[in-house]
């Protein structure tokens, strides 16, 4: 278990809430000790009140039949309470991991493949004009584009996944009236990139055209806007050529201002794969240069192979850049599932320790139960039964338990998994091919657990049985 909690603790989320002050609490170790000596007492002591209630000659009399059908249907109620709730984890966890797989396959708007990302810092106390910083975050993108291996470099304020807070701020469109109720229905990210960054994340054009060089300050302030803004500040016209009253980053300071929207692009997913775009902004870096710049360098290989080089050529430009937060894009992809993944490894521990629970139980009150038959069966081989139908019969009586316990599981899991409804993505709670899959393996597993007793009985010496009792 060590181990186990090991491996839990390794691929726990970084961002998983308080999770560092996990730890054994001698108050709660203390009742789950008692509990588990208060389960024993009170399990052990069932069957013992029972013998005690039995009278020393019926009990002689009785032999290997001494198991009363009480004692029979409790057990057979536990087993069938295991399967249940067994099966209900297993759906659970088997919803987890078909919205991980569905994350997975998530049209996330760029490409996160082969990028390499860094930051660099552009403070106004070393960069103190707007100028000074527009043409260092050009000459840093030229360098870098042309290294070997280099398909595209660009520079952004703000990656999709990363964890630092976004820059956000009313964009209304031209005829909106300036009142706080109608403003506040155009409140969007927004971004400062270069000409190339959309290009080199892998974004796609619906309309207009990206950024280019000559969108600097000498011309008229321009944006970019993603389909979710143009949905829904522009219903049913092309957003292109219209305005809308944004804000840009001007001299270390926010400035309103008017800008024309010149292209449209496919929302980008930039806080969970889970959650379409809210609307994105894009500012070309020459208009709105804020003081901080991540850079995505998309490679022909593998993009860390790549690192060593780029810090080399960022710190031979300027000694004092020291270009840090080196990470492969996937690693921000990979943060923004870990909760669900790491919901996914949980669910599919613990379910799979209660169906190996339920198979053992399964296992154990079948094996059991034909001990108790053992006369029975020895007497109807004695008469001519052959051995498949005695086969049959121990296996009946184990699909009979596993089918209850189904049944029961079924029910429960339609009622409970809607508690994890909000955790699940692009499936439903109640999916019939799920719960038909798990419970048809459920059936597997029962016919697994099963087999060894069933041809054990097959194999009972009539004439021994019979001596016994």
């Amino acid at each position: 278990m060590p181990d186990l909690f090991n491996i839990l603790w390794a691929l726990r989320p970084e961002g998983l809430t308080r999770v560092d002050a996990v730890g054994l609490d001698p108050t709660i170790l203390g009742f789950t000790m008692a509990v588990a000596v208060a389960s024993g007492v009170i399990f052990g002591f069932a069957p013992l009140s029972q013998l005690s209630r039995m009278e020393p000659a019926a009990r002689l009399r009785q032999g290997n039949s001494a198991a009363t059908r009480r004692s029979q249907r409790t057990r057979k109620l536990i087993t069938a309470a295991e399967v249940a709730i067994a099966l209900v984890l297993l759906i659970g966890a088997g919803l987890m991991a078909q919205t991980f797989a569905r994350l997975q396959e998530v049209n996330v708007g760029f490409d996160p493949d082969r990028l390499l990302t860094f930051t660099v810092s552009l403070s106004p106390q070393r960069f103190p004009t707007d100028l000074e910083r527009g043409q260092l975050a050009r000459q840093i993108e030229t360098e870098l584009a042309a290294l070997p291996g280099v398909v595209a470099v660009g520079g952004g304020s703000h990656l999709p996944f990363a964890t630092w807070a976004n820059w956000s701020q009313s964009a209304p469109p031209e005829g909106v009236p300036p009142t706080d109720s109608e403003r506040d229905k155009y409140h969007f990210d927004h971004r400062a990139v270069t000409p190339d960054y959309l290009t080199a994340i892998g974004a796609r054009l619906v309309s207009g055209r990206f950024f280019e060089e000559h969108d600097d300050m000498s011309q008229q302030p321009v944006i970019i806007i993603d389909d979710a803004i143009a949905e829904r500040a522009f219903p049913g016209e092309d957003p292109i050529g219209k305005r809308m009253h944004s804000v840009r980053y001007v001299n270390t300071s926010f400035e309103p201002t008017w800008a024309v929207v010149i292209g449209v692009i496919d929302g980008i997913r930039d806080r969970s794969p889970a959650l379409p775009s809210g609307g994105q902004v894009y500012w070309p870096f020459a208009q709105s240069p804020r003081w901080e710049l991540t850079y995505v360098v998309r490679t022909e290989d593998d993009p860390s192979d790549l690192t060593d080089r780029v810090r080399s050529t960022v710190t031979g430009l300027r000694r004092d850049l020291a270009p840090s937060n080196f990470h492969v894009m996937d690693e921000y992809v990979a943060t923004a599932t870990a909760e669900t993944r790491f919901t996914a490894l949980l669910a599919a521990i613990f379910s799979g320790l209660a169906m190996v629970l339920a198979a053992r139980g399964l296992y154990s009150v079948i094996t059991y139960s034909t001990a108790q038959r053992s006369s029975e069966i020895g007497l109807r081989i004695a008469l001519g039964a052959r051995g498949k139908h005695i086969f049959a019969s121990v296996l009946g009586e184990a699909i009979q338990l596993c089918v209850i316990g189904v049944v029961v599981g079924l029910v429960g899991a339609i009622g409970l998994t809607r508690f994890i409804a909000s955790l699940l993505f692009d499936v439903s709670p109640t999916d019939p091919f799920m719960f038909g899959s798990m419970a048809v393996f459920f059936l597997g597993v029962t016919l697994l657990a099963s087999y060894l007793p069933a041809r054990r009985a097959t194999r009972v010496d009539p004439i021994e049985a019979l001596r016994m009792e």
